[in-house]
């Protein structure tokens, strides 16, 4: 979930790159620094992606969130020794009774649910993902990026894991209100993604456009080689969920035995316990310093200052090495 978007599951199995002078939103040349067709790996890249539709033009209802689920738990009791895990990139501002009665059946069926924290920075988290019972990700990115305007190619680079200084929290980032549950970062600072169209989403925020579908790809009749999408740098929590989802699957690869099942509902959603792999991955998490404050680049070239507080690092950031270690 949520409706197929192909930004979200290319940050799970990958995506192919069609590279051309105008791809990746912001700044000059080529993204690989030249023309040509590359694959771009996922978190996961050998995991099947079930795409399943929650949202329409007008919203997200909480009925075909639930429909969802039920058709899911379906599919894990029909095949139990099957690893299954949810990518929500999507929330509101509450939690209703039936949604979180719907939740509990996930965790209970032996499904890993992860979400994401939301994009509303100061005004706090959204809902699944606060709930205590969901893997909950907030979003970040690395330093260095755009240090290579007016050229692309910053992504290539490599991040040093050794270094928690390398990353920071994204200012569009949820921080966590009280009875609001963060449990971890991960990356969800200008990621390349496949989109149709590059205006639709910019640093975490979804404009109006998005409640149309008169957006076109880039390709037309006069220029009917060009990919038929485009590859714009986007951010948002949409992107740290599916990549700590991707994590999630790669742990249960590793040990089919994990699941949320354990996970303690609890009359009073703020009263509730995490499961087993939302207990590893917190486990395996490398603790963020807060508060703090960084100077990053902007994909516009100017300097902007990142500040957080311990509202918005959850247990901290999540490598793959280190949860693979703790599955």
């Amino acid at each position: 979930m949520p409706p197929y978007r192909r930004d979200t599951a290319a940050t799970v199995v990958g995506h192919r790159l069609v590279d051309d002078t105008n791809e990746g939103g912001w700044g000059t040349g080529y993204l690989t620094g030249a023309a040509g067709t590359y694959w771009v790996p996922g978190v996961a890249s050998g995991a099947k992606f079930i795409p399943i539709k929650v949202c329409e033009p007008t919203g997200c209802f909480d009925s075909a969130v639930i429909a969802a689920y039920d058709y899911l738990i379906g599919l894990k009791r029909a095949n139990p020794g099957q690893p299954l895990v949810i990518n929500e990139s999507l929330g509101d501002g509450s939690l209703s009774p039936v949604e979180k009665a719907a939740i509990d059946a996930v965790n209970a069926a032996g499904i890993v649910l992860v979400a994401s924290a939301g994009n509303e920075g100061d005004a706090g988290m959204s809902y699944p993902g606060a709930y205590e019972p969901v893997v909950s990700v907030g979003a970040g990115g690395w330093v260095q990026q755009w240090t290579t305007l007016p050229s692309k190619l910053w992504w290539l680079q490599n991040v040093p894991e050794d270094d928690i200084a390398q990353v920071y929290i994204a200012g569009f980032s949820s921080r966590e209100k009280p009875g609001q549950h963060l449990d971890v970062v991960s990356t969800g600072r200008y990621l390349l993604e496949p989109y149709p169209c590059a205006q639709l989403y910019k640093d975490g925020q979804v404009i109006s456009s998005t409640n149309v579908r008169t957006c076109a790809a880039k390709a037309t009749p006069d220029n009917a080689n060009a990919a038929p999408f485009q590859y714009p740098f986007i951010s948002g929590t949409s992107f740290s969920a599916p990549t700590v989802a991707g994590i999630v699957a790669l742990m249960l690869d590793k040990n089919g035995s994990l699941s949320n099942a354990d996970a303690v509902p609890g009359s009073d959603p703020t009263a509730a316990s995490p499961g087993r792999v939302e207990r590893l991955l917190e486990q395996a998490a490398t603790p963020i310093p807060c508060p703090e404050s960084v100077d990053v680049i902007h994909r516009t070239g100017d300097p902007l200052t990142e500040s957080w507080g311990c509202d918005a690092t959850g247990h901290g950031w999540v490598l793959v090495d280190d949860a693979l270690a703790g599955a």
